[in-house]
């Protein structure tokens, strides 16, 4: 429960608040490297999510992420596909998400694997989704969350990219299930070319 109630100077972060509450860690998959990349264009936010690992049980069917956003777009009006890399590596099979459980601002999706996987295949997997109008000027906040049964991730990295306009600045806090909102730093953009930011 106290996961469902994180505030960042003094703002309460509705989306990881809702689901806090509904999160339970993956068991069938072990994650091996995690890269995700947000684009800010103005409002619009797209997210690209790559995970790579191998499956830890007998049988694993489905990879499940979670879509977090103060701004709640109806499932059937996502534009959310996903590509199962290992079987698929010419992107030539989109796969639609299946949703999982309620629709509202935290919705849990379901991406199958094109071909089940047994103990110890390896998998990858690409998700991109657009979500249209969630990121307001001012201050506003981007979450990157994982739910796996295991103690760490050998490599995990996110990226954030502004398509227009140089952010003021950006800070980078690590929350944990227990509840506790640690600052990481404050960073500036690394990189500037042709009005883009890294």
């Amino acid at each position: 429960m106290k996961s469902a109630v994180l505030k960042i100077g003094g703002r309460s972060i509705d989306s990881l608040n809702v689901a806090g509450l509904r999160r339970h860690p993956n068991r069938s998959l072990v994650i091996q490297r995690v890269q995700n990349l947000a684009v800010i264009d103005g409002e619009d936010l797209t997210i690209f999510w790559k995970c790579v690992g191998y499956c830890g049980t007998d049988r694993a069917a489905a990879m499940e992420f979670s879509i977090d956003a103060d701004a709640n777009i109806p499932f059937a009006d996502l534009d959310c596909v996903a590509f199962d890399l290992r079987h698929d590596p010419r992107k030539r099979h989109a796969i639609r998400p299946i949703l999982v459980g309620p629709d509202g601002m935290s919705k849990k999706i379901e991406v199958p694997f094109l071909s089940p996987l047994a103990l110890k295949d390896p998998f990858s997997v690409l998700l991109k989704r657009k979500l249209p109008g969630c990121m307001k000027s001012g201050i506003d906040y981007y979450t990157a969350t994982l739910s796996f049964a295991q103690e760490t991730v050998p490599s995990y990295e996110v990226r954030l990219r502004f398509d227009h306009g140089r952010p003021q600045w950006v800070r980078v806090y690590d929350c944990r299930p227990s509840g506790t909102v640690n600052l990481l730093r404050d960073l500036w953009p690394s990189m500037e070319h042709a009005g883009v930011q890294d």
